[in-house]
């Protein structure tokens, strides 16, 4: 609103025009624009405050340890020395590791011992 001061100089009734305006009370109305802004900057910084789940470690050292557990396994053996022969494969790591029960650790070896796996070659490794 603009506010016009209405005065008298020598008589004459002048005008003025104050070129500022009146200040009305402002209610706070959330813009729902806004807040689904807000809502989402929200949402980003807690996901980039969360980190990733840890990568579980599938090293050769693992594989060894558990091989080496297993009792029904003679070290030095010709399946003990295949399994140290795919270990040098991550994904067979990965596999290994994963298998719960030492049973079918062995199976799953004596298994590809059998089919003649394809061992990385110096380029994989």
């Amino acid at each position: 609103m603009l506010i016009i001061r209405r005065e008298e100089r020598n008589g004459i009734e002048v005008e003025l025009n104050t070129g500022f305006h009146a200040v009305e009370p402002v209610t706070a109305v959330p813009d729902s624009n806004i807040e689904r802004c807000y809502d989402a900057v929200e949402s980003r910084s807690f996901m980039t405050i969360q980190s990733p789940p840890p990568r579980t470690s599938y090293s050769i050292e693992d594989c060894i340890k558990c091989l080496d557990s297993i009792e029904e396994l003679e070290q030095g053996g010709e399946l003990y020395l295949f399994a140290l022969d795919i270990f040098l494969k991550q994904e067979y790591r990965e596999i290994f590791l994963n298998l719960k029960k030492s049973s079918t650790r062995i199976a799953w070896l004596e298994r590809l011992q059998s089919v003649g796996p394809q061992l990385p070659s110096q380029s994989d490794a």
